[in-house]
């Protein structure tokens, strides 16, 4: 993907593997960029590709402002509040 004239690298979240197959090493030729750690934290959220892009782009000098990480962190902290409690209500 080209961003203000760079390219800047995309990571989609890993596709699982079926149920009860081995995992199979990768191949020895093949290059694997590993996705920035932070974006475990949202491997299943519809938002991951851009945040992977924006994460990636740390390394060439863009950040995440005050107000995107207070987002992300705020979006986190009622997604676990609503989990919790939709967990309680379930048992």
């Amino acid at each position: 993907m080209r961003g203000l004239g760079r390219l800047v690298r995309v990571f989609f979240p890993p596709l699982p593997p079926p149920l009860g197959m081995a995992l199979l090493p990768a191949a020895p030729r093949v290059v694997q960029l590993n996705a920035p750690e932070e974006l475990a934290r949202f491997v299943n959220e519809p938002f991951y590709a851009p945040l992977s892009a924006r994460l990636a782009s740390r390394e060439a000098g863009a950040q995440l402002d005050g107000e995107q990480e207070r987002r992300l962190e705020s979006f986190r902290a009622n997604k676990t509040a609503l989990q919790t409690e939709l967990k309680a209500r379930l048992y």
